[in-house]
């Protein structure tokens, strides 16, 4: 099932996994996030930091 990756969620043991390298072998869960509604303000957030070509407001906006 493809999700986009920022309603996606990588849990080892009740502890978000970010970019660390894991020791193997391991048991993880994936968490699918709930979409939230985004306002007026979000949008013109997303589009002026896209607009500025700035990929870790972009990020942050998303996530």
């Amino acid at each position: 099932v493809s999700r986009p990756r920022f309603i996606l969620r990588l849990l080892d043991e009740d502890a978000l996994l970010s970019d660390a390298a894991l020791k193997l072998p391991c048991t993880l869960q994936l968490v699918l996030l709930p979409y939230r509604a985004a306002d007026l303000a979000d949008a013109q957030a997303l589009i002026a930091a896209a607009g500025r070509d700035d990929p870790d407001a972009v990020s942050a906006l998303l996530h």
